[in-house]
């Protein structure tokens, strides 16, 4: 096991008003970057990607980018295409694959309209802040009161690119709102955690599933099946193709 300095030093790449993107290299040796989109306040939700602890599921990426949305405004002051800009040159022609909680995740799936993302992993993303689309949410109001959704109303302009999209959902509260928001379609495999609330990347660190979860995904090897062979309470799948007793 890795020692928190032992841990590969971080470098800044970008750093505006409100924008920081940070550079370190992986402890894996294969060409690939993985871009972690950090959730409002810069938090993972437990997935420790900034620490040796990350050594088992990042083995497999040689670069890792963190992408900031420094005033919490769920994608609506990032710039994509400089984000976009910055993944490329980091992957030098190689794969990028991408991690994302909550706002993060939202972040993600937005950026993959710029950035030709192989699989990203979004746990408990919002589909909307839009009053005019979800009038009920409104949990970013907390980090930024003054928010302006209009220039990233929702992400249906995102959801539909070739990006292979994990999306993993509470079913609880607004999160299940936002949950049924998400369309059906085949590049996004989205499974709903019925009894697990917002904290669900937190709640699979716990049970010492998360890491599983994660590298099956990056591999295209997690299906409904195996998730419910990870966590013991009630999982529905979605999308692409849920079973007909999950479609209620």
């Amino acid at each position: 096991m890795l020692h928190e300095a032992q841990a590969p030093a971080m470098q800044t790449l970008v750093e505006t008003d409100t924008l920081r993107i940070l550079y370190r290299t992986g402890f894996g040796s294969e060409n690939r970057t993985l871009l972690s989109f950090t959730g409002a306040h810069h938090a993972l939700g437990g997935i420790d990607v900034q620490k040796p602890e990350f050594h088992r599921t990042g083995a497999a990426f040689g670069k890792i980018v963190f992408v900031i949305d420094k005033t919490s405004s769920w994608g609506s002051n990032v710039d994509f295409r400089t984000v976009a800009k910055i993944a490329a040159d980091v992957a030098g022609g190689g794969a990028i694959h991408a991690v994302g909680n909550s706002m993060g995740a939202f972040n993600l799936i937005a950026a993959a309209r710029f950035i030709p993302i192989g699989t990203g992993l979004c746990f408990v993303p919002q589909f909307s802040i839009d009053p005019a689309v979800a009038p009920w949410e409104t949990r970013p109001n907390r980090y930024v009161p003054d928010l302006d959704p209009r220039r990233l109303p929702d992400l249906r302009k995102s959801v539909h690119r070739p990006s292979r999209l994990y999306v993993f959902s509470s079913g609880m509260g607004l999160d299940a709102r936002q949950a049924a928001l998400f369309p059906v379609h085949p590049n996004i495999h989205h499974f709903l955690f019925r009894t697990v609330g917002h904290n669900l990347a937190a709640v699979l660190k716990a049970e010492g599933t998360l890491d599983t979860v994660i590298r099956s995904a990056f591999d295209s090897h997690l299906d409904l099946a195996a998730l419910r062979d990870l966590h013991p309470g009630d999982i529905a799948q979605l999308s692409p193709s849920p079973e007909p007793q999950d479609a209620r």
